[in-house]
């Protein structure tokens, strides 16, 4: 192949359709690559060639100068345009908004469409929120927005971004919010941590909270969690509430329905009656996080109609004897009391005419229990959970049941122990049975739910309709089968079945697994679910 130095580049490149401005170029250059013997074969260039190749170099210099300015002066004219076709489009924007539906709307359709853009909450640590973005349309929309005050009542923050901080956007959206939310009551909960560098009470935020007391819903004073702070600060509580309290004083809670607190925290408030009068109030949940017998605040316990306890059966029964229309109790104890130190229960048992649903978790080594103490006559639903109980019949529960003489109609049980004939006959109106259990409870229990009395109904849970077990199963297929099939015969057919079995180490634990019996079952509950 013929060794060529340079060879002709000719290009014509049009930059506009309506004149001939264009860009022309004709220079040598050296053949493509591929095609360059020369630089294949690395020969040496003579003098004379070496200065062609620099004149060539020189041409192709000014050609790619002159290509980059005829491309900065198409790309600045694109430019141009860009802007144009942007400020046409706002322009557009306006011209329809001129014409829109929605300019037309009465300023009550507008405004239930600002709630239903707005959400349920406004968490005041974001970025945007839809409410300011509303009212800065426009002043029709401003003032739409600014007198929709529920917009503005669904505020939520956590006092950890106002600590110790004046000029923080955050603090400066409360207090709009505040402004533009009129006296509607918040809906959302109050979070309030004791900072760890400057308390609350001395910021603009606390004092603006303050000021809107009487629209507060739900309240929770406590200290920070373990794992969000020193250890240390997590138990020097004593001091900085009652300081706290101090500016609440003489303030009226009127909407207030849920409290959330440490019992030895809420009676700081005690010797101010910060708690005492709180005519709204129906909802309290107390955590005993370090004395398990402090002392019991000052509140309207016999308004209360739901409770939450994390403390000792001792210090639970003194409480509980308090709320005499209590609806929906839950009771905590997850640490082993001293029986020695632990002030005996004294008196009778608390009567409790309302209680409509009761959740009970104790932990083992407790010698009393919370249902030693109990009588609900109106009781339908239990949640009963016990942690290393040496039999159900320790829990209380056999004997709380005929001493109410409840119509217990659901019942959720976690336990690992045996379910004894004396345990079910106790049961007669239980429609909804869930169990979290072990072996020990499995076995023969489904058998007995086989069994028939002398007038042909089930001898035991006559009434159930809904059965649901979880954990590590003890029954044959042959026996859940023979079950189904006899509380069809005695008129009773169980309606929903759920079995959901624990496997250790991947492997199944059915004694008797037949996939065909399974779908026999089937066919026999409405509502069947196994896995």
């Amino acid at each position: 192949m013929a060794e060529t130095l340079l060879e002709t580049f000719k290009r014509d490149v049009s930059l506009c359709n309506h004149c001939e401005h264009a860009v022309h170029l004709q220079l040598d250059v050296p053949p493509s690559a591929p095609n360059n013997a020369i630089l294949r074969t690395n020969r040496q260039l003579y003098s004379v060639d070496m200065m062609r190749a620099e004149e060539s170099l020189e041409e192709m210099e000014k050609a790619l100068l002159q290509v980059e300015q005829a491309k900065d002066a198409l790309q600045a004219a694109s430019r141009r345009v860009e802007r144009l076709e942007r400020e046409l489009l706002r322009r557009r924007d306006a011209q329809r908004a001129y014409a829109a539906p929605v300019r037309r709307l009465p300023k009550g359709i507008m405004s239930e469409i600002f709630q239903l853009s707005c959400g349920d909450e406004s968490w005041l640590n974001d970025k945007y929120l839809m409410p300011l973005v509303l009212s800065s349309v426009c002043k029709s929309w401003r003032d739409t927005a600014h007198a929709t005050h529920s917009i503005w009542a669904d505020l939520s923050l956590d006092s950890w971004e106002l600590a110790g901080t004046t000029r923080s956007p955050v603090l400066r959206r409360l207090k709009l919010f505040l402004s533009h939310s009129g006296s509607i009551p918040f809906q959302r909960c109050i979070v309030y941590y004791r900072p760890f560098t400057e308390a609350l009470y001395v910021s603009q935020a606390f004092e603006a909270l303050v000021e809107h007391v009487q629209r507060w819903t739900q309240l929770f004073v406590g200290l920070c969690a373990v794992d969000e702070g020193p250890r240390k600060d997590y138990f020097s509580f004593k001091g900085d509430f009652g300081r706290i309290f101090s500016h609440l004083e003489g303030k009226e809670f009127s909407c207030l329905r849920s409290l959330t607190g440490d019992p030895d925290i809420l009676s700081e408030g005690n010797a101010k009656g910060i708690f005492r009068h709180l005519p709204s109030l129906r909802d309290v949940t107390l955590h005993c996080n370090g004395d398990m017998h402090p002392e019991v605040p000052q509140l309207p316990w016999e308004q209360l109609e739901q409770l939450d306890l994390e403390a000792s059966p001792a210090y639970a029964v003194d409480i509980i004897r308090r709320c005499s229309n209590l609806v929906n109790l839950r009771f905590t104890n997850k640490r082993r009391e001293d029986l020695d130190a632990a002030p005996k229960l004294a008196g009778g048992p608390v009567v409790l005419p309302r209680l409509r649903t009761l959740r009970v978790f104790e932990s083992g080594g407790n010698k009393t229990t919370l249902l030693d103490r109990l009588t609900a006559p109106s009781l339908e639903e239990a949640i009963l959970e016990y942690d290393s109980v040496a039999s159900i019949d320790k829990t209380g529960f056999p004997l709380f049941l005929p001493r109410s003489h409840c119509p217990l109609r659901c019942l959720i049980l976690y336990s690992s122990h045996t379910l004894t004939k004396s345990f079910l006959a106790l049961l007669p109106e239980l429609v909804k049975l869930t169990l979290y259990t072990g072996k020990k409870s499995t076995a023969g229990f489904v058998n007995m739910l086989t069994l028939g009395d002398r007038i042909g109904l089930p001898r035991f849970l006559p009434s159930l309709e809904e059965l649901h077990i979880f954990g590590e199963i003890h029954a044959e297929s042959n026996a859940m089968l023979a079950m189904v099939r006899a509380r069809r015969d005695f008129g009773r057919p169980i309606q929903t079945l759920s079995l959901k079995q624990k496997c250790l180490y991947g492997i199944s634990d059915w004694i008797d697994y037949d996939d065909k019996k399974f779908e026999q079952l089937k066919t026999l509950v409405p509502n069947y679910n196994i896995s």
